[in-house]
C-alpha cells in the first residue's frame, strides 16, 4: 500500500488471533496482477442479556489483511505467516496500524498499513519472547 497522505490511523491490539489464512499471487479474469497476502481473523465475545430471549452471545470479528511489497511476488508470505503462528502459540500481544473496516464479501477488513516484509522485520523481534515473560 503507497499511502500518499496519512492523516490518521487506527492502532489494532492484537490478543488472540483465532484464524491465518494465506493466499499467493494470481492473476483475474481481467488479467490484473494480485499479490500475495495474510488475512487473519480476530473476534471480540460478548454475551448479553436480552429481556424476550434471555442470554445471548456476540461476536464482534475483524479481519486484518497484509498484503506483499509487490503483486508479482509471494516469497514474503510464508516467513510472516510462520512467525504469527508463533506469536500466537506464545500468546504475545502486538499492534496493527491500519485504516477504517471496510466490509469485503461480508467481512469486516482492515488493510495493514505495513506489507508482509514490513511486518515480519518489526514481528520477528517479539518471536524471542517468552510469553511467561510478560
Amino acid at each position: 500500500m503507497n499511502i500518499t497522505k496519512n492523516g490518521f490511523s487506527v492502532s489494532y491490539e492484537v490478543k488472540d488471533i483465532s484464524f491465518i489464512k494465506v493466499g499467493g499471487k494470481g492473476v483475474l479474469e481481467n488479467g490484473q496482477l494480485y499479490g500475495g497476502s495474510i488475512k487473519m481473523r480476530v473476534v471480540n465475545e460478548m454475551t448479553i442479556e436480552d429481556e424476550h430471549l434471555g442470554t445471548k452471545d456476540i461476536e464482534e470479528d475483524l479481519i486484518i489483511r497484509i498484503n506483499t511489497e509487490s503483486k508479482d511476488n509471494d516469497d514474503e508470505v510464508k516467513p510472516l505467516n510462520n512467525l504469527l503462528r508463533d506469536i500466537r502459540g506464545k500468546g504475545i500481544i502486538f499492534t496493527i496500524k491500519g485504516g477504517v473496516p471496510k466490509n469485503y464479501n461480508g467481512e469486516n477488513t482492515v488493510v495493514a498499513f505495513e506489507n508482509c516484509k514490513q511486518m515480519f522485520e518489526r514481528l520477528s523481534k517479539l518471536a524471542t519472547i517468552d510469553k511467561k515473560a510478560n
